[in-house]
């Protein structure tokens, strides 16, 4: 094996370590939310497939800006009766309401 394939084979192996790592890494973090922020994580999967199915219609502006975008649904409460009770908002405006709500606690 010539010394530059041998510099190719360390250099994929150590991307394949650092892949594996990063992968790792989002798994845990994704597990770790799963089980931390469950009820979060079911109204977002129940919003979603209401979407998907056509039981929520999502509109083409943002409902507070009036902004003309694809608007993520936003929940106000994770209870079971509220999953499909979303509004859907622009990015700025839902970020804007993530720190409204974190500044009212």
């Amino acid at each position: 094996m010539s010394t530059l394939e041998k510099k190719r084979d360390e250099i994929n192996r150590k991307r394949r370590i650092s892949r594996s790592k990063i992968n790792g890494k989002y798994a845990e973090y994704s597990a770790h939310y799963r089980r931390e922020c469950l009820e979060k994580s079911k109204a977002s999967q129940a919003a979603h497939r209401a979407i998907k199915s056509g039981k929520i219609a999502r509109p083409n502006n943002c409902e507070k800006c009036k902004k003309k975008c694809k608007p993520d649904a936003h929940h106000e409460s994770y209870k079971k009766e509220d999953w499909l009770n979303v509004i859907f908002l622009c990015r700025s405006c839902h970020r804007l309401r993530h720190v409204e709500l974190n500044n009212q606690i």
